[in-house]
């Protein structure tokens, strides 16, 4: 250990190694306090909000329990974003037998849109849906949500939505 003198005056104990790496560059006397030990509250690196602390994990630092830099929410958001290509792919292979290309050709000739309303994946309807026959199990497209679920509540009948298109139209102003 050496002693050494930061440039705001301060002196503090410094490890041989973290000197000769670069790795000291102060006593910490820049570093950002985020824990509010009053209040409860800690704030998020991710957010950058101020959460409470039994929303962090905590970790061993220096021999001292310390909450993690992110928060539970903010941890999980990442987790999701970073699996959501592969659990895709994974899903498509398991429930509907599609191979990787398979999948990229679909969304490639759906333009990444709903194959009957046109709404773009990142809008408010979150990701495609791969529509299939029940009956078959044959795939038939890329559908939002919505569209989905119109078409499955109509049991997946041509006649039933002709119907409902009949009504709609017998019933307009």
């Amino acid at each position: 250990m050496w002693e050494c003198q930061c440039d705001c005056g301060n002196a503090s104990s410094v490890n041989v190694f973290s000197l000769v790496r670069g790795g000291s560059k102060s006593c910490g006397c820049g570093r950002k306090h985020t824990t509010d030990p009053v209040s409860g509250t800690k704030l998020c690196a991710a957010c950058k909000r101020h959460v409470d602390l039994n929303q962090f994990r905590w970790r061993m630092r220096r021999g001292e329990q310390v909450p993690w830099h992110t928060c539970r929410p903010c941890e999980v958001s990442a987790s999701r974003d970073r699996n959501r290509g592969y659990l895709r792919r994974y899903n498509a292979r398991r429930l509907y037998g599609l191979s990787a290309d398979e999948l990229a050709r679909m969304y490639e000739r759906a333009s990444g849109r709903c194959e009957i309303c046109g709404r773009l994946e990142d809008d408010d309807c979150g990701l495609l849906c791969i529509d299939h026959d029940h009956g078959s199990g044959a795939v038939r497209g890329l559908l939002c949500r919505k569209c989905n679920a119109a078409i499955g509540q109509m049991g997946d009948s041509v006649e039933m939505l002709e119907r409902a298109i009949a009504y709609l139209r017998s019933r307009q102003p």
